[in-house]
């Protein structure tokens, strides 16, 4: 199951370096030297020493900010029988473990009239629906991965999706999309990859095939004598 988001430009040059790592691994809980996250490296755009460490954010810096937070549900129409969506092992495993630490956002998104997006209840290595916003698309069109639906649907089943919509694409005239598809190890159906592989294989077999029988008609090249090759002609004029 993935949301995407049209257009939402995660590929922005400023919206990929707001962000702070050194934050993130848990080594700069205080925010010295995260510049680099404004505007939105304090609570309501300024220092504000009545707030918890001074009103800084942590995480901070857009790309946390704009978290997304609608959640989905799905239910078999004529049954109204709930489908598990399993939320988990959605990240990749080294941002668990390595990237993101184990710690308790603060100010991240707590005052709704500055809020960007969705906050943080648990720390943030157990977020994993943050883990995976936090990997920037390449692409305008975001998608992100938001589970893994274990058990099989019947074709022809009628689907019926529950949306709490909180994110906030209205102001961008942009679109929100829930795409339900069938993924191995592999990844996702592609038909044009393989398509090109194919014609660009055959291509180089008919090449082969023609080669072979250009050999097999005019046989194969005549080897020179060693004498004559041009380097070998001058060394044996340097002898003389």
């Amino acid at each position: 199951v993935f949301y995407e988001i049209d257009p939402f430009f995660q590929n922005y040059r400023r919206y990929v370096r707001s962000v702070d790592y050194n934050q993130l691994h848990g080594k700069d809980a205080n925010g010295t030297g995260a510049s680099i996250c404004s505007p939105q490296e304090f609570l309501g755009g300024e220092k504000n020493e009545s707030l918890p460490n001074d009103g800084f954010v942590n995480p901070c810096g857009l790309t946390a900010w704009s978290f997304f937070n609608d959640t989905f549900g799905l239910y078999e129409t004529n049954e109204r029988a709930p489908i598990a969506i399993d939320e988990n092992n959605i990240a990749w495993t080294s941002d668990i473990n390595d990237l993101f630490a184990d710690y308790d956002a603060v100010n991240f998104n707590t005052v709704p009239k500055y809020r960007g997006g969705g906050n943080l209840t648990v720390p943030i290595n157990q977020n994993q629906h943050f883990l995976v916003w936090m990997r920037v698309s390449a692409r305008p069109r975001t998608r992100k991965l938001w589970g893994v639906i274990r058990e099989d649907i019947q074709k022809d089943t009628v689907l019926t999706l529950n949306v709490l919509n909180r994110f906030n694409t209205y102001q961008q005239g942009g679109s929100k999309y829930l795409i339900l598809t069938t993924q191995s190890w592999l990844g996702g159906e592609n038909y044009v990859l393989p398509a090109v592989f194919m014609v660009v294989g055959g291509i180089f077999i008919l090449v082969a095939f023609a080669y072979l029988v250009v050999l097999a008609l005019k046989g194969y090249p005549k080897v020179p004598a060693w004498e004559t090759l041009s380097w070998n002609q001058r060394l044996d004029r340097k002898k003389r």
